[in-house]
């Protein structure tokens, strides 16, 4: 199947094949125990570290997509979805190219603290409710 995998690791974004979309397949290619699912296009998503946000040595970069930026840690693994919600290999339209466009790697927690001070990256943080929750910081790497 076709995926493409950003790495802020090793600072690349490629085209690799992965045998099936199985949940050990997925964690194994991102390198955590947990993932969760971001919404990248219409028929692309990407499985990121549910943690990531919290690990220590955490890499970070910045997907700015055309429906809004937002500040990633750790591979992500880019496929897409069928009609039924299945995860398929990438759609053809999804090129390397165009994913390259939009990645912008950080590096640590405190260079992509400082683009959120700077005004360049909205801060991560979860609310419920309206109720503000969560809000990522540098010091918050607990994991």
């Amino acid at each position: 199947m076709r995926a493409i995998l950003i790495d802020p690791f090793e600072r690349t974004v490629e085209e690799i094949d992965v045998p099936n979309s199985d949940v050990e397949t997925i964690k194994a290619k991102i390198g955590a125990p947990y993932f969760d699912i971001a919404r990248m296009g219409s028929t692309v998503i990407g499985f990121v570290d549910d943690q990531g946000l919290c690990r220590k040595g955490q890499r970070f970069w910045h997907f700015d997509h055309p429906g809004g930026g937002v500040l990633m840690a750790g591979r992500c693994l880019i496929m897409s979805v069928d009609e039924e919600g299945e995860t398929v290999g990438l759609d053809i339209r999804a090129t390397l190219a165009h994913t390259k466009r939009y990645v912008e790697f950080l590096g640590n927690g405190e260079e992509a603290e400082g683009q959120i001070l700077a005004g360049l990256l909205k801060r991560p943080n979860i609310t419920l409710n309206g109720d503000l929750i969560w809000e990522w910081s540098p010091e918050k790497q607990v994991l």
